[in-house]
């Protein structure tokens, strides 16, 4: 359980930082939140990635991958975004 929430704080950072040229990493925690199957997982950061997709400091390449990943969120459990 501590494990977890230490994979979720870290992906939560990649993605919120949005400092400077940080396309590559909140790519990645994008990428990772749509691959790693887990509920908890998707519970945790699905606000985070609807935030990074209705941004607009979000460059188009990491707006892509945030709608990508939620697509992938809404196959694997619908009810979990609204």
């Amino acid at each position: 359980d501590q494990m977890l929430s230490m994979v979720v704080n870290s992906i939560r950072n990649d993605l919120t930082n949005s400092s400077s040229n940080n396309d590559a990493a909140q790519s990645l925690a994008l990428c990772s939140i749509a691959n790693v199957s887990g509920l908890e997982l998707a519970q945790a950061l699905h606000v985070e990635v609807q935030q990074t997709l209705v941004s607009k400091d979000t460059t188009p390449c990491v707006r892509k991958k945030a709608a990508l990943c939620l697509l992938r969120l809404v196959r694997t459990s619908p009810d979990l975004v609204a």
